[in-house]
């Protein structure tokens, strides 16, 4: 005897369902489970109390050791580092102010 499988489409899930889910996951997995499909983007409520990523920009070298203008971001609830491709010395030269969702306020201090 065959048994014949039906398809799950996992985007015809209930939005509570993958609201329940959504509730759960980490920061990185919240925004990869958003490109899924676009009944789990619109399911998508960002959580509350997120532990933000952290910048760290280039320190100025006096010895001129560090020419890097490349930043590490920290992301906390994995404990991972990732570091950003040269940003530029217009970048680096500047300070974050502020930040509203996933965007930075910089301001050039020159």
């Amino acid at each position: 005897m065959s048994q014949s499988k039906k398809e799950v489409n996992w985007s015809e899930l209930c939005p509570e369902m993958v609201r329940c889910v959504f509730e759960r996951l980490s920061f990185t997995n919240l925004k990869r489970g958003r490109l899924v499909c676009s009944s789990w983007r619109s399911a998508c409520v960002p959580k509350r109390n997120q532990i933000p990523w952290l910048i760290l920009f280039p320190q100025k070298d006096n010895n001129n050791e560090n020419n890097s203008s490349s930043c590490v971001l920290f992301v906390p609830d994995r404990e991972k580092t990732y570091r950003t491709r040269d940003l530029g010395a217009d970048f680096v030269q500047s300070s974050c102010v502020a930040s509203y969702g996933s965007w930075l306020l910089m301001c050039d201090t020159r």
